[in-house]
């Protein structure tokens, strides 16, 4: 048999990708159980090395989606260090209306707990939902794609990142419509160690940019072939490949690394170029799916095109469920919480800045201090703490 230069990719990261994930719950938290004494669970979501405990704050009354990875995974290196660099990138995120956003971390059990917004789209929570129920228009599939656009161009607004695992699973839509693009669990860290990227789940895999499988440099242009196949499924209801899928992982593993090795994209772009899907659907799909360096550039490109295209108003998705911004007192704790207290200390320079005569703020930024060894620097940050509330120590 020849040899098609094909090996299975090596696990990394999540070594249980290959199966469906097992109903274990020896050791996690249950239904009604609550984190912390106040955050009580009424839903539960798991996958091979995550967990997501939705919640609600006795004290508040809001909800919140709390992320983190079992237990019996502390050990492993590799995906308890994604998942503190996803929490580190999520909570250094400025909000955005399109991007699911993070509020605050608690450390339970020495593991960080990520809270997030809990997005409540009803009986359709997610794209994948809208996709299998057969609701998308092909006006609704045109403003998701923009406002998935919208996010991920903001996302892209300081520095380029891969979100890396871009699906209809991965994109949650509201009550209202409004699109929020969530797990962030690859972003800024597309890197090939030993010759493999990170693992993607058996879902993944149709959304995958080529240069993945080829095992080259992944950039934003990656994610928007990932657009692009979204968007082709939320026009079609169907993905783009001309093959059907095999539904176990190491075949469809295979099919992929196939294709997009022996240059089958090129048969998707002529399909398109031929009009297969009613312009200007086509040259959209075209200018994602294509080559990497065929690809728009970037995201700001790509939603010049949308709005160009299919005549889109921008000023109808401005201010659409804007979000409250984030306390910068709340995203400094958060990083030291994760142990990240250069950042923390960033942060909390700026807000003393702009509020001075906080205390608390005094106190806080003391412990990270106390933290990195800066103790006289401590020592005068506490005192100022205690000038301006003696008892601040007490109430802590």
């Amino acid at each position: 048999m020849m040899d098609d230069g094909y090996q299975p990719t090596l696990p990394h990261g999540n070594q249980s990708d290959r199966n469906e994930p097992k109903d274990d719950r020896k050791g996690l938290a249950d239904v009604g159980q609550q984190l912390l004494n106040r955050y009580e669970i009424f839903r539960i979501k798991q996958g091979g090395f995550g967990i997501v405990y939705f919640v609600t704050d006795h004290k508040t009354g809001q909800e919140y989606a709390v992320k983190t990875y079992k237990p019996e995974f502390a050990h492993l290196t590799p995906s308890t260090e994604q998942f503190l660099s996803e929490v580190n990138f999520w909570i250094n995120l400025e909000p955005h209306p399109n991007i699911v956003k993070a509020h605050f971390v608690e450390v339970i059990g020495k593991q960080p707990y990520l809270f997030l917004d809990y997005v409540d789209g009803g009986a359709n929570t997610s794209l994948r939902d809208w996709i299998w129920h057969g609701q998308i228009s092909r006006d609704q599939a045109i403003d998701f794609a923009y406002q998935l656009c919208l996010a991920m161009e903001f996302a892209n607004q300081k520095t380029e990142i891969v979100h890396g695992d871009l699906k209809p699973e991965n994109i949650l839509i509201d009550k209202e419509g409004t699109l929020k693009v969530t797990d962030f669990g690859l972003a800024h860290r597309v890197q090939i160690a030993s010759g493999h990227y990170p693992r993607l789940s058996m879902g993944s895999w149709p959304y995958a940019s080529p240069e993945r499988f080829k095992g080259e440099v992944e950039d934003a242009r990656s994610d928007m072939y990932s657009f692009g196949v979204i968007f082709h499924e939320m026009l079609t209801a169907k993905l783009p490949y001309p093959f059907p899928l095999l539904d176990y992982a190491e075949g469809l593993e295979k099919q992929f690394y196939n294709f997009h090795t022996r240059g089958g994209g090129r048969e998707l772009c002529e399909k398109f170029y031929y009009g297969s899907i009613p312009d200007p659907s086509d040259g959209i799909l075209l200018k994602c799916l294509d080559n990497q360096a065929d690809r728009f550039i970037n995201f700001s490109g790509l939603r010049r095109s949308l709005e160009k295209r299919f005549h889109i108003d921008p000023s109808k998705y401005v201010g659409r469920s804007k979000p409250k911004g984030t306390d910068l007192h709340q995203r400094a704790l958060a990083l030291h919480k994760i142990g990240h207290f250069s950042e923390a200390m960033v942060l909390y320079n700026t807000v003393l800045q702009q509020r001075p005569n906080e205390a608390v703020l005094w106190f806080d930024a003391a412990q990270t201090l106390l933290a990195t060894g800066q103790n006289e620097i401590a020592q005068s940050f506490l005192n100022k703490a205690r000038d301006l509330d003696p008892n601040i120590g007490n109430q802590m």
